[in-house]
């Protein structure tokens, strides 16, 4: 019982929009731990596209310069209203990089090439570019990439 109104207030308090200060030129937003371990599944399929379009909103609304996200939205969702949700919201923010899926594959034994898969058609139209992450083998040698 105690746990439950603690939490509730937790939430409460996180939900309350903090301004930062106008010193601050950068702002990471995590999705913490505790929302995983609620999570039935893990992947990129965990958290229903929608739910990150409020996010996006409201970092607009803050006076984001940039939203970067890093969470790869391939293929469809089941859902297609949640995609919808989710590009018309990067659209309309006007700022936001989403990034590929890079899948690795040695070639011939010897280079290791990798392989863009782009996001859905709606989100990566609707978003200000695509990035392709930066790949660093363990050597920390970038191999060849193909674009």
């Amino acid at each position: 019982m105690l746990q439950s109104i603690e939490l509730n207030l937790i939430d409460r308090r996180l939900r309350t929009i903090t301004p930062a200060s106008a010193e601050d030129d950068l702002l990471i937003v995590g999705i913490e731990e505790s929302t995983f371990e609620a999570l039935p599944t893990w992947g990129p399929t965990a958290l229903d596209r929608s739910t990150y379009a409020p996010v996006i909103s409201k970092l607009k609304a803050a006076g984001a310069r940039a939203i970067a996200l890093d969470v790869y939205f391939g293929d469809a969702d089941s859902d297609a209203g949640s995609d919808r949700l989710l590009a018309a919201a990067i659209a309309r923010a006007g700022n936001v990089v989403v990034v590929a899926d890079a899948i690795s594959r040695v070639e011939g034994g010897k280079q290791e090439l990798y392989e863009f898969q782009l996001p859905t058609a709606a989100v990566a139209q609707a978003a200000v570019r695509v990035a392709s992450p930066l790949l660093f083998r363990p050597d920390n040698i970038v191999r060849w990439v193909e674009l």
